[in-house]
C-alpha cells in the first residue's frame, strides 16, 4: 500500500475508475499501525480490484471521519462509504467490503 501526499491522493482519486480505499493513519496511533498491517496482509491480496492507498497525517482529517484510523471508499472518483476505528475482530472489515462491493454491483 503506497503512501500518498494530499495533492497526489486527490488527483489519483479524482481520476480513478472503480474502487479506491484510502486508509487514513498517523504514526502516533497504535490502532493505525494495526489497521495498516491488516490491510496490507489481508485486504490487499483478497480484493485485487480495489486500490488501497495510505494517507498519513498528524492532524485530524477534514475530508474524512474525524477519527483515526479510518477508511474512505471512493467509486469512480466519488466518495461512496467510510468507516473509522479498528474493529474487533478485524475480519469485520472484510464483511463490510464484501457487502459494499456486492451491493454496488446491482
Amino acid at each position: 500500500m503506497k503512501n500518498y501526499s494530499y495533492d497526489e491522493l486527490k488527483s489519483y482519486v479524482e481520476n480513478s475508475k472503480g474502487y479506491v480505499a484510502v486508509v487514513m493513519i498517523a504514526d502516533y496511533c497504535d490502532n493505525c499501525t494495526r489497521l495498516e498491517n491488516y490491510v496490507n496482509a489481508n485486504l490487499v491480496p483478497k480484493y485485487p480490484d480495489i486500490e488501497f492507498l495510505s494517507f498519513k497525517t498528524d492532524d485530524i482529517p477534514l475530508f474524512a471521519p474525524p477519527l483515526l484510523p479510518s477508511i474512505i471508499f471512493f467509486k469512480n472518483g466519488l466518495r461512496d462509504h467510510e468507516g473509522h476505528g479498528f474493529p474487533e475482530p478485524p475480519e469485520t472489515i472484510d464483511k463490510v467490503i464484501d457487502w459494499l462491493v456486492s451491493s454496488n454491483k446491482k
